[in-house]
């Protein structure tokens, strides 16, 4: 089985480091969770297999913008929510790449598109819930089998915050999902995890930090439930396929 991941950025799900070895997959804090819940269902580590693909998001814009059809969802009559058609195309171009490295690799894909869920419009209670359908919806009609959504409510910081909080760590952390995703607020979530270690963490040491210590099955939070179950059912699926293979 192999692994393609698409982020926003270094800081989440990880980036293409060019070094003496070339180009390599360097895993942000997002992408050692995925790793940790594919181990825990299938006993194999795509970061530690050297198995992980990655598509920038700017690629995957640009693939998403040289497709040369709108998916059916995008014609006229068909009702999707407005403003969601990005994370709609992205998720089919991401499911299109994960098909060409299946046929490469003659193996299973499993696809992950991490997406924060902030945004400028703060009065729309269904943001989240909007992404988190068009991108399982473009992933799903772009004909990939292995497609997961990984949406934070409203950001990653929310999900640092509820495992490194000084007082019950893990625990009912469903107040999270409605704090302010802008850095800027007052009380925003990047200060308050940045109050769980009095001090902001740079990139790489959070990122050791999640590798090392992050439990995520004792994670009680409900955008990160929904992101799990649909990884593990994911993984599931894929055990269910190679199986049948024997």
């Amino acid at each position: 089985m192999r692994l393609l991941l698409s982020g926003e950025g270094p800081s989440d799900i990880g980036g293409i480091s060019t070094g003496l070895q070339g180009r390599e997959f360097v895993a942000g804090p997002m992408a050692h969770i995925v790793d940790k819940i594919i181990v825990s269902v299938l006993d194999f580590s795509p970061i530690a297999a050297d198995c992980v693909d990655h598509v920038s998001r700017p690629a995957l814009a640009a693939k998403a913008k040289s497709m040369p059809r709108k998916p059916p969802m995008l014609l006229p009559g068909v009702k999707r929510p407005a403003g969601y058609a990005g994370h709609l195309l992205q998720a089919v171009a991401l499911g299109k790449c994960a098909q060409e490295l299946a046929t490469e690799h003659n193996d299973a894909v499993v696809s992950v598109l991490f997406r924060d869920s902030d945004g400028t419009n703060s009065d729309d209670l269904k943001r989240w819930e909007n992404i988190v359908s068009s991108i399982e919806y473009g992933l799903s009609m772009s004909g990939a089998r292995f497609g997961v959504a990984m949406v934070p409510k409203p950001k990653q910081e929310s999900w640092l915050v509820c495992a490194f909080k000084r007082i019950d760590p893990y625990l009912n952390c469903a107040f999270l999902e409605r704090a302010s995703g802008n850095d800027s607020s007052p009380n925003s979530l990047k200060g308050q995890l940045d109050d769980c270690f009095e001090a902001a963490l740079a990139t790489q040491d959070m990122t050791e930090l999640v590798r090392e210590s992050f439990d995520w099955a004792r994670m009680d939070m409900p955008s990160f439930k929904v992101f799990s179950d649909s990884l593990r059912k994911a993984c599931n699926d894929v055990y269910g396929l190679t199986s049948a293979a024997y």
